[in-house]
């Protein structure tokens, strides 16, 4: 296949690109096979770097389109990728294909969304941990979706769907997992396929596939009640300090349930030993 890697980036105060070294690094290494592979990364021509993101990837599908490659392969800028992603999406019998990675924001979660039959995407897996742990063995799996930080596309996706948000906004990895819900595209994971994602402050999120919490925040509960963490029903006693993702205990602090004790959270990194944890933050 002709593959176009396309990691759309935007240009620093001091004219630097905004992509992490090590992401370029990983980008540089992939293993291209026996495909055809042309790299574009390409900074944001314009002021607005986040409301210009959408524009950024219907530039991909456009060159895609006009110049006759089969597939786009998206990378974001924040992402370390393995050697191996590009041949092992290309290999994967499905027309959209999604490398696993965590979303950083708030509670971190797998961006393998639960496959239903339905006009659109459901959940995070991370949600479903016996599925999570039935995909993990199955290696690739299908999918609602989401995400572009290591994504294959094929060419007749591209064809068929345009780069657009949800609902409004910026980012177009909604509308487009949605959009192939609604046409029954058929979407797929691959569990083998483990990206970092990058935080601002350096620290690097790993996949999480065990089930154990990430970027936990201790807390002290000021009443009893029953809580939901990562979709399991948990009883919580006044007066005990204990862990639960960062997004649950502000949920709950403003509820008046819990304390923070730590307000910033220490991530704790899934994965293996010797993954990268930390880079320098590119400012």
């Amino acid at each position: 296949m002709k593959i176009l890697v396309f990691c759309p980036t935007y240009k620093l105060h001091n004219g630097a690109l905004a992509i992490h070294p090590e992401t370029q690094r990983s980008i540089d290494a992939l293993d291209h096979g026996e495909h055809k592979v042309i790299i574009v990364v390409r900074p944001d021509p314009h002021e607005n770097k986040t409301g210009n993101v959408l524009k950024q990837y219907q530039w991909a599908r456009a060159h895609v389109l006009e110049n006759g490659f089969d597939a786009l392969m998206t990378i974001e800028h924040d992402m370390i990728v393995p050697h191996d992603a590009l041949t092992k999406l290309a290999d994967t019998p499905a027309p959209v294909v999604y490398g696993l990675y965590m979303f950083r924001h708030a509670s971190p979660t797998l961006n393998a969304f639960r496959a239903v039959q339905a006009p659109a995407m459901d959940q995070t897996l991370t949600m479903f941990p016996d599925e999570l742990k039935r995909a993990r063995a199955a290696i690739a799996w299908p999918v609602s979706g989401l995400g572009f930080g290591c994504t294959l596309i094929h060419r007749e996706v591209l064809e068929r769907v345009e780069m657009r948000p949800p609902n409004g906004g910026y980012y177009p990895d909604g509308g487009l997992a949605n959009d192939c819900q609604r046409l029954g595209i058929k979407q797929m994971a691959r569990f083998d396929v483990e990206c970092g994602h990058i935080c601002d402050d350096g620290h690097v999120l790993w996949p999480d596939l065990d089930g154990e919490m990430v970027n936990p925040t201790k807390v002290k509960i000021l009443v009893t009640f029953n809580g939901d963490i990562a979709g399991r029903s948990v009883h919580f006693r006044a007066g005990e300090e204990t862990d639960i993702p960062l997004e649950r205990a502000q949920e709950y602090a403003r509820a008046g349930y819990c304390a923070l004790i730590d307000p910033r959270p220490a991530i704790k990194i899934a994965g293996r030993a010797d993954r990268i944890t930390k880079v320098k933050p590119v400012k």
